[in-house]
């Protein structure tokens, strides 16, 4: 008797019994339509090449198996990097960024060295797939475009001074505008101006004319503080001066008008009484002219057989 190895049976039962063999491979087949997503990842499935499901959570999901549907999973939660001006390769490695891929011409005509760093995030996971077969590269002339048209519309003094952080501002609102025209499916989370430096050739140049500029301005500063603090003073020397003469002035015209108003009366008084008025203004002239004068009496030994009144005058105080 001839021996069977172990399992012919079975096999054999396999090979007389096909529709048993096409039920498991059915089994098998409808089976692969499971899948699993990840917890950063969305899912897109396409039946036939039409999209019918374009935004599969995470967790365990059927679909269509091949080769009617296929599923694609789309990382919807890490951040990518793109470079703009350089490549990070490049400068991992060491290699030199050409010229022509790093330089810019600013508004005022003057040429500058930019890199740029894009951080990005997919967002819509159908676009992302389908809407470019290069979604880093798309990015890349994004911020390409986004860099030409903000340098062309500034100064190279704005952008290597105080406009920088405009400057971003702007750049991330001008290539996210330009992915949504796209309609490729993606957010820009950052984007940072890692370096903006006029040509290596004209750098000294460009930082004494920095250094010029920064002077400039810096004695521009001294000279305002210098003429906020004299200002002031001048302006109260010349309200004191001015109050001084207002005070000079108004005390000089009421002296007058007082010598006005007192000769006024004397010439009423010489009408009515032109004698007696003669009189009294002898009498006071005198007793005026007397009460400023020093009397010394001398003996007859002295003086002669007189005695003189010798009168001196005192002394000024200008005299003095």
């Amino acid at each position: 008797m001839t021996e069977q190895l172990p399992g012919a049976g079975l096999a054999w039962r396999w090979i007389t019994r096909p529709w048993l063999m096409a039920a498991v491979v059915g089994l098998v087949w409808a089976g692969s339509g499971l899948f699993v997503v990840d917890k950063m990842e969305h899912g897109v499935v396409t039946v036939f090449g039409a999209v019918t499901r374009d935004r599969v959570p995470p967790g365990l999901h059927y679909a269509p198996p091949w080769p009617a549907g296929r599923v694609a999973k789309v990382d919807t939660s890490t951040n990518h990097t793109m470079s703009v001006g350089f490549k990070l390769r490049d400068m991992v490695l060491g290699i030199p960024t050409p010229a022509a891929e790093s330089r810019w011409l600013t508004g005022d005509t003057n040429i500058v060295e930019v890199r740029m760093v894009v951080q990005y995030r997919a967002t819509d996971p159908t676009a992302y797939l389908y809407a470019a077969d290069d979604p880093d590269g798309l990015v890349r002339h994004a911020g390409e475009a986004a860099v030409t048209d903000l340098l062309g519309h500034r100064e190279v003094d704005e952008l290597l001074t105080h406009g920088r952080i405009q400057l971003i501002a702007d750049g991330k609102l001008a290539i996210q505008r330009q992915l949504d025209d796209w309609g490729a499916g993606i957010t820009v989370t950052a984007v940072n101006f890692e370096s903006i430096d006029p040509p290596r050739e004209v750098v000294d140049a460009f930082h004494d004319v920095q250094s010029a500029e920064a002077n400039s301005k810096r004695m521009r500063q001294e000279a305002e503080a210098y003429a906020n603090t004299i200002l002031p003073e001048a302006r109260g020397e010349a309200a004191r001066l001015l109050s001084e003469a207002r005070s000079h002035k108004e005390a000089r015209v009421a002296e007058a008008t007082g010598w006005g108003r007192s000769f006024e009366q004397l010439v009423e008084a010489q009408r009515l009484a032109p004698r007696e008025t003669r009189t009294r203004l002898y009498l006071e002239t005198v007793e005026t002219a007397l009460a400023r004068t020093t009397n010394t009496v001398l003996s007859p030994k002295q003086a002669g057989e007189q005695l003189k009144t010798v009168v001196v005058l005192p002394t000024t105080p200008d005299q003095e």
